[in-house]
């Protein structure tokens, strides 16, 4: 299905879920800065916001549409935030996390391209060596003469000529 015929309902739960991981942490961010649930006012700010990352993946999608998906939502991320303070969660931690996640994956996108960097090296050395190494038409001191007795014993279906 191409992108520009897509609503919310059509994208793949992966993504769904990524812009529900979203949400909370926006709801939860706000809960902390504010030590309460945003009202309406500032429900509508936050949607608009997310939103925007839906149209880019869904065009099709109504506001009013995401609007009512937020508002089921909102309910269980209070459950959920309440549960996630009294566990010890600060605004602290959580932009720690932000940070930490963020590093990992420059990491890991630094390993990717250095291990790719080392394979090149690897495979234009290999390639030097062969070039080096390599037989030329008049060296036939490297070819190996089987004699026709041990071919045959090598290869029994194989007839000789």
């Amino acid at each position: 299905m191409q992108r520009n015929n897509r609503s919310y309902k059509d994208l793949k739960q992966k993504q769904k879920s990524a812009i529900a991981d979203k949400t909370y942490k926006m709801y939860l961010k706000f809960y902390l800065e504010n030590q309460r649930m945003p009202v309406d006012a500032e429900v509508n700010d936050i949607c608009k916001r997310l939103f925007t990352a839906v149209q880019s993946l869904a065009p099709k999608t109504e506001y009013e549409e995401f609007y009512k998906i937020m508002e089921k939502r909102e309910k269980s991320y209070e459950e959920r935030i309440l549960r996630d303070i009294q566990s010890g969660i600060t605004l602290e931690t959580l932009m720690a996390k932000n940070i930490r996640k963020r590093r990992k994956k420059k990491q890991l996108l630094r390993n990717k391209r250095s291990s790719r960097g080392e394979q090149d090296g690897k495979k234009k050395q290999e390639i030097i060596w062969l070039k080096k190494k390599s037989c030329k038409m008049t060296d036939f001191s490297l070819l190996l003469v089987i004699p026709p007795e041990v071919h045959r014993m090598v290869s029994p279906g194989r007839k000789w000529v």
